[in-house]
C-alpha cells in the first residue's frame, strides 16, 4: 500500500494501525490452525533506517519497538518473524517494511507478506478480515493505492511489472492512473471521482465489495476470497476498471507465467 507521507500524528497513526492489522492477521492464521497466535513468533528482527538489527525473542515485543519508532518519527523499519515457537514446526512468516519514498515523492510504502496455509487462500472469513488492514490506514491517512493478492514483487505492482514501468513513474502517476488491480484494491479518491455512480461499480458485477473509505478512496474487492480470484474475475475486474488504469501494452515474461494481469491495452 502506498499513502501520502506528511510528517504528523495522523501519518503515524496511520502506519501504526496498518501495522496492527497485519500483525493481526498473521496471529488469526495461528489460532486458527491451534497455535498460541501472535505472540508465538520464536525469534523477530527489526531494522531501522538500515541500521543495526535488533532481535526479540517475542513478537509482541519487536511489535511494540516498531510503535516506538514510528511515534517517533522514523520512517524506515522492517521487521521479519517466523510462527514458531520453541520446540514447535510451523512455516508460517511475516515480514513488513514502511518506508519513505523520498526519491520518488513525499509518499510512504507499506508492504507485507503473510506466509500462511494455501486454505486460509479460500477461507472467506480470513480473507474477510484482511479487508480491514487499508480501511485502517484510510481512518488516518490518504491512499495513492493499495492492493491484496498472492503474489508480493517487492513494492512493484503486476501491471507496473508487465508494463515494464519504473517505480518511479508509477508513483509519479498515482494520481492520474491506477497502478495496478488486484483481488482488493484500493483507488485513490481522485480516481474514484472519476465514477459518476459509485452504483455502476456494484452493478457491473466485477466486485464482491465496494466500500467508500475515510479519506475518500474506494475499496474494490473482486471475489469472497483470494483464492476465488481466478481469470474470469480478474477480466471483470479489468473491463470494470479500464478507464482508470494506466496505459499500455502489458507483456509476457516466460520467468512469471501466473502474474495476474490482463494482457491488453485497457485503453483500447
Amino acid at each position: 500500500m502506498t499513502i501520502e507521507a506528511p510528517d504528523g500524528e495522523n501519518t503515524a497513526a496511520g502506519l501504526s494501525s496498518w501495522f496492527a492489522e497485519v500483525l493481526s492477521a498473521f496471529a488469526r492464521s495461528g489460532e486458527a490452525e491451534g497455535g498460541a497466535g501472535e505472540g508465538a513468533g520464536r525469534t523477530a528482527a527489526i531494522s531501522v533506517n538500515e541500521g543495526r538489527l535488533r532481535r526479540f525473542h517475542r513478537l509482541e515485543h519487536a511489535r511494540d519497538a516498531v510503535f516506538d519508532v514510528l511515534a517517533s518519527g522514523e520512517t524506515d523499519v522492517l521487521l521479519s518473524t517466523s510462527g514458531a515457537a520453541e520446540g514447535e514446526r510451523d512455516t508460517r512468516f511475516v515480514t513488513v517494511e514502511v518506508g519513505r519514498e523520498k526519491k520518488y515523492g513525499e509518499f510512504f510504502s507499506l508492504d507485507a507478506t503473510l506466509g500462511v496455509a494455501d486454505s486460509f487462500l479460500v477461507d472467506k472469513s480470513y480473507c474477510s478480515a484482511l479487508r480491514n488492514i487499508p480501511v485502517a490506514v484510510c481512518e488516518h491517512a490518504r491512499a495513492v493505492f493499495g492492493s491484496i493478492g498472492d503474489r508480493n514483487l517487492l513494492g512493484m505492482t503486476s501491471l507496473d511489472f508487465a508494463l515494464r514501468r519504473s517505480r518511479r513513474a508509477s508513483l509519479s502517476e498515482a494520481r492520474r492512473y491506477l497502478r495496478g488491480y488486484s483481488w482488493l484494491t484500493i483507488c485513490p479518491r481522485e480516481l474514484a471521482q472519476k465514477f459518476d455512480d459509485v452504483a455502476l461499480l456494484i452493478e457491473s458485477g466485477a466486485f464482491r465489495g465496494v466500500q467508500q473509505n475515510a479519506d475518500g478512496s474506494l475499496l474494490l474487492c473482486a471475489t469472497s476470497s483470494i483464492g476465488e480470484y481466478d481469470e474470469n474475475a480478474m477480466e471483470r475486474v479489468f473491463t470494470a476498471l479500464s478507464p482508470i488504469i494506466a496505459p499500455g501494452s502489458p507483456h509476457f515474461d516466460p520467468a512469471y507465467p501466473d502474474l495476474k494481469v490482463v494482457y491488453r491495452d485497457a485503453h483500447r
